[in-house]
Parts: C-alpha cells; sequence; structure tokens
C-alpha cells in the first residue's frame, strides 16, 4: 500500500483494475453489490468502547 505525503491512504475496491498509478491500493472486489468487514488485531481501547469509528467509505468514479 501507498500513503499519500499527509499521510492518508486511499484503497480501490472494483472489479476493474483502476490503472498503473493507483493499482498498488487496489484490492480486487466482485461484480455487483459486496459487503466489507474491516478486521483489526490487537485493537486499541477506543476501538474496543466505541469511541474510535473507522473512516466512512466513499463511492469515487
Amino acid at each position: 500500500m501507498r500513503t499519500h505525503p499527509d499521510g492518508s491512504l486511499e484503497i480501490y475496491l472494483r472489479g476493474e483494475n483502476p490503472g498503473p498509478d493507483r493499482e498498488r491500493n487496489w484490492l480486487p472486489a466482485p461484480a455487483g453489490r459486496f459487503n466489507v468487514f474491516l478486521r483489526l488485531y490487537w485493537p486499541q481501547r477506543p476501538a474496543l468502547t466505541g469511541d474510535w469509528t473507522p473512516p466512512t467509505l466513499q463511492r469515487a468514479s
């Protein structure tokens, strides 16, 4: 995975390759509707108590 200079991360979930400049952050997804799950290994307390929530997904073109 490649992060932006500000430390943020974009992950592309899609069936088709998003292109060579984005391929490193591409996770192939099935065609049609699908669910996304986040697995946290050794989560810190805020994740366990609900004080932290992951960023929302944004649909991109």
